[in-house]
């Protein structure tokens, strides 16, 4: 899993190494204390020489900041997993998504290469549809109300915290998300998958389906929930997986010039893959 000969010439999987020459499974935990101990807000992630397209700071890193190093291999991977995830969703040529986030979220900076230098095709690029982007801030909401009722998008992409803001300025702006052509909406968190429990309201809210987003941003991780079976799909062309006792790690395949091995994705488990909407991908269970 991995491969040995690269990521020993990581520092931060080479402190990490067993006697098979892999990295122990590791948490964004891991991450922050690397990069308190070492002074490296990359955290010993990007490998001596190298030279990152792009530096990202992880969420949930606040009180040590650590950033991702990504180069556009890794870039244009994880776009194509964003791209997955509509594509399971419905998303076709000639949609709009639209998308009510932080910049520093992959669901944002991955849909288009004008967002980000070095990415080339994002999302959008791929599936050759526009993106409407909208600032994550609850006190845009408003806005993101305008941007459905005008452009009509066919889903919405929003961070968890936003949610109770969008339907509220929905209803006051008289904005129906169904009757606007909106045929879903996803919900992403940073580092988790949200319960299916917290979306009842807005599912109930908005009357339309709400979908989960799996993301472990340090992994380059991002899983959509399927509509058909209800589990996360993991696309094998992009992620291998590994169950392990205390869960499931994930390497991202593409991640070339700045591993992503063998993250864990704490008390995950796997299920048999089958389902009818994409029968070879892995599927996950929170």
């Amino acid at each position: 899993m991995g491969a040995p000969g690269v990521v020993a010439d990581v520092p931060f999987y080479r402190q990490r190494l067993g006697a098979d020459g892999l990295p122990k499974p590791w948490t964004l935990a891991d991450l922050r204390d690397y990069a308190g101990g070492a002074s490296d807000p990359a955290a010993g992630r990007a490998p001596p020489g190298s030279r990152p397209a792009l530096y990202v700071q992880l969420e949930g890193s606040e009180d040590v900041p650590v950033y991702l190093p990504l180069g556009p291999m890794e870039l244009r991977g994880w776009a194509r997993a964003l791209a997955y995830a509509w594509r399971l969703w419905g998303v076709g040529a000639g949609d709009v998504v639209a998308l009510y986030d932080y910049g520093s979220s992959p669901a944002v900076f991955l849909a288009s290469g004008l967002y980000v230098p070095g990415l080339g095709r994002g999302a959008a690029d791929l599936l050759r549809v526009t993106v409407v982007c909208n600032d994550g801030p609850a006190s845009m909401a408003a806005r993101m109300a305008e941007a459905v009722r005008c452009c009509r998008p066919r889903g919405i992409v929003l961070r968890a915290d936003v949610a109770r803001p969008l339907v509220s300025a929905l209803a006051q702006a008289g904005v129906p998300a169904a009757e606007a052509g909106v045929a879903w909406a996803a919900v992403t968190t940073a580092e988790e998958a949200p319960s299916p429990h917290e979306l009842a309201p807005l599912r109930e809210a908005l009357g339309v389906p709400v979908y989960r987003t799996w993301r472990a941003d340090a992994a380059l991780f991002l899983a959509p929930e399927c509509p058909a079976c209800s589990l996360f799909h993991v696309p094998r062309a992009l992620y291998r997986l590994e169950e392990l006792p205390e869960g499931v790690a994930v390497t991202a395949a593409f991640a070339r010039d700045f591993p992503a091995t063998r993250y864990l994705l704490e008390g995950a488990e796997l299920a048999p893959p089958g389902c009818h909407a994409d029968p070879r991908a892995w599927r996950l269970r929170p």
